[in-house]
């Protein structure tokens, strides 16, 4: 009878999986022989959690936001230190992205100081650590710093004085405020805003929302198990926050730095109610004005740099561009099907330096609804008479 012989041979190796909406949280541990600093690990468990710090002698609430985040799906990149000064923020730190694959920074738990200084209209100064981490974002291009305040700034006035002016790598980082509070352990905790973006962003990207959907509003800005805040923002203390005019009727006014207010907004209850970077807006919001913006410009970098790092040393012919644009295209295709974009253009440029491929690609953002103008019009009844 023929015979028919199949074979088959493993010839693939073991590679390390690219992980997205990685998280970085710095842990206070301390110090000693029991539970030692690490370097920045990347952990997508609890057991790897467990292994690497102990619940019992981390003696911080960022192991509690570490183990939050990989319950609801979130990789994180841990590093344990003794103080939040110890992070390396630099080109050579965590902004080296050939180490490192980071969509969001934060400070963990770790408290943020307050400073009096003349120079602040309140007397309050960012402890600094804020601007760090948006330098930080910023060398990188493709992630977001989650700033913080002090916990013990409550009203929308301190707040707003804390953050100050952040220059231009304003548009890498995102505030929210109040601190928030949750039930861990039959006990009740209090976190910083930025983990309650965490939670919702977490909610939103297991729901198959893409990462440039506005977190925020009644239908992505829902913040799973949280039970209160440590301030009770109204509509007044939301205008201050955002830099809008107090004005209801006032629907232009953009001044400042926008802090994202978490909120009770009747009927939806208490949600994340804010869009915003950390951008300066005193000359008018552009579209790094808004979060989701920022977020779907990171998505995209993190994409050219994974393309152009696999084409690294091809031949440099029409065929790299084809292999080039063959990668990318079906990202933009699926911003551009995802409402994330309204259109783009990839244009290959010339250039007379050798070993090089240059191009520009352009994209035309949606920026998420915040304001709405609607008119009711009173009309008396026409009368149509006909013979």
């Amino acid at each position: 009878m023929p015979k028919i012989k199949i074979t088959e041979q493993d010839l693939t190796v073991a590679v390390i999986p690219q992980s997205d909406n990685v998280v970085f949280v710095p842990i206070a541990v301390p110090g000693d022989s029991e539970v030692p600093t690490f370097e920045p690990t990347l952990v997508t468990s609890l057991a790897q959690l467990t292994a690497l710090c102990p619940e019992a002698s981390a003696q911080d609430d960022g192991w509690i936001i570490v183990k939050r985040l990989l319950e609801s799906g979130l990789p994180v990149l841990v590093q344990g230190v003794t103080a939040l000064s110890e992070v390396d923020w630099t080109i050579t730190g965590l902004a080296d992205k050939s180490k490192y694959d980071i969509r969001f920074l934060t400070a963990g738990a770790f408290e943020h100081s307050v400073t009096d200084s003349e120079s602040s209209p309140a007397g309050l100064v960012d402890d600094g650590t804020n601007v760090l981490m948006m330098q930080c974002a910023k060398l990188r291009g493709d992630a977001v710093a989650l700033c913080d305040h002090a916990s013990t700034l409550t009203t929308s006035a301190e707040v707003k004085a804390y953050v100050g002016l952040v220059g231009e790598e304003g548009t890498f980082g995102a505030m929210f405020s109040p601190w928030v509070k949750f039930i861990e352990g039959g006990e009740e905790i209090t976190l910083p805003g930025s983990f309650a973006f965490l939670a919702a962003y977490a909610l939103s990207v297991l729901n198959s929302n893409p990462s440039w959907f506005a977190v925020a509003g009644a239908a992505r800005g829902v913040v799973p198990g949280l039970v209160g805040t440590t301030a009770n923002f109204g509509s007044y203390d939301i205008n201050i926050l955002q830099g809008r005019s107090t004005d209801e009727n006032d629907l232009d006014t953009n001044e400042g730095v926008a802090i994202n207010p978490i909120c009770f907004v009747r009927p939806f209850g208490t949600l994340i109610w804010g869009n915003r970077t950390l951008k300066d807006n005193e000359g008018g919001t552009t579209a790094l004005s808004f979060l989701n913006v920022r977020n779907l410009v990171s998505e995209l970098k993190k994409v050219l740099y994974r393309t152009a790092r696999g084409l690294t040393f091809e031949q440099n012919s029409d065929v790299l561009w084809i292999k080039f644009t063959s990668l990318l295209y079906p990202v933009l295709d699926r911003m551009l099907s995802g409402n994330g974009i309204a259109s783009y253009r990839v244009i290959k440029q010339a250039t007379t330096a050798k070993a090089r491929l240059k191009a520009s690609i352009r994209i035309f953002p949606i920026e998420a609804v915040e304001d709405f103008e609607l008119s009711v019009v009173l009309e008396d009844e026409s009368t149509t008479v006909t013979e």
